[in-house]
């Protein structure tokens, strides 16, 4: 094509016929850091300075690994040309040029690191930009390979943190081991909770009774869960536990339980779902005064306004109570009265 004839030429301005050996200690450093064993030392070396250094280790290797399968179609479907000589006096490279497989992985290496321990973003700078070059003065990728392989890296590390962010960075006090098992605990009651609401919401075929769910389930419940994590890694807990998966399971597990019908939804179903979840609600008032009153967290947590998320949670208890009476009065064999209270406004 007419634009990699003109990158050809570029090529030849920037490296002329390039050159198989770096001349200077930094070229030489750089032919060494575009081989992979090189930056499995690196990870190494990360993992052995302690817990940050670990993690920052591992995001970075998988971030790595995840590009490097991610290139390879892309090279497939392209199939551009190695720059001339690219081969050289040695075997030449196998695959094709478009995009750079070194420069998606030491990027998504140095990206993915650099979130959990940002400490590491220059020096991890600096040996991709010797490898690049490396890359260039040997002739084995164009500049727009390694823009392409920059791209990828980029994309990888930006999937990275939205599906598991990085931990915050304040480490929790040793005395507060204790307090990051108890939120940890209620952080997974809560999931539970919001997996509940919105199982429910799902069933309900009355129209107020699902607006309310709604309202408790992502207003209410969804955004107290998002504070909550936001809370624990000021204080240096991770908001990341196995806990969590296994109340999603046990919600997913609890809906084979028999309510006493075969075919349909029983009336059972509905009160005891709504029971637990004012139960849970319950129970979120108890745990925001406790850690108010109890681990001090107004005073170390000013912005939080423990009082707002108590009277919110009061909000929600009173939205659903009516419908868990009526519920409760079906199931139950209570006295009939209204059985479907009006829709409540938001108590977000």
């Amino acid at each position: 094509m007419k634009g990699w004839r003109r990158e050809e030429r570029l090529m030849w301005k920037l490296v002329g016929s390039g050159s198989r050996k770096g001349a200077s200690t930094a070229s030489r450093a750089g032919d060494v850091l575009r081989r992979p064993p090189a930056w499995a030392l690196i990870a190494g070396a990360m993992a052995l300075t302690g817990p940050r250094g670990r993690r920052a280790a591992l995001r970075g290797a998988s971030c790595s690994a995840v590009a490097s399968v991610i290139h390879l179609p892309l090279k497939r479907a392209v199939r551009r040309p190695r720059p001339r000589g690219a081969g050289g006096r040695s075997i030449g490279p196998l695959t094709s040029s478009f995009p750079s497989g070194h420069t998606a992985s030491d990027l998504s290496f140095l990206f993915g690191a650099a979130q959990e321990l940002p400490a590491s973003a220059v020096p991890l700078s600096l040996a991709t930009l010797g490898s690049h070059w490396s890359l260039l003065r040997t002739r084995q990728h164009y500049p727009s390979d390694i823009v392409a392989g920059g791209a990828i890296a980029l994309a990888v590390s930006a999937g990275a943190w939205r599906i598991r962010p990085p931990r915050a960075g304040q480490r929790a006090r040793p005395e507060d081991r204790l307090l990051g098992i108890y939120m940890t605990d209620h952080l997974a009651l809560g999931v539970f909770a919001r997996e509940l609401a919105r199982r429910a919401r799902r069933a309900s075929e009355e129209p107020a009774l699902r607006a309310a769910l709604e309202r408790v389930a992502e207003d209410g419940i969804g955004q107290d869960i998002s504070l909550y994590r936001q809370m624990m890694g000021r204080l240096g807990h991770s908001p990341r536990s196995p806990k969590i998966a296994l109340a999603i399971a046990a919600e997913r597990i609890g809906r084979a339980k028999p309510n006493g019908r075969l075919t349909g939804r029983s009336p059972l179903s509905r009160f005891e779902e709504l029971d637990f979840l004012v139960m849970a609600i319950e129970n979120k008032i108890v745990l925001w005064e406790n850690l108010r009153d109890h681990a001090g967290l107004r005073e170390r947590l000013p912005e939080i306004d423990f009082d707002r998320l108590i009277d919110r949670a009061r909000a929600q208890r009173a939205e659903l109570e009516p419908f868990r009476t009526a519920a409760g009065r079906r199931a139950l064999g209570g006295p009939a009265h209204a059985d479907t209270p009006a829709a409540a406004p938001s108590t977000a």
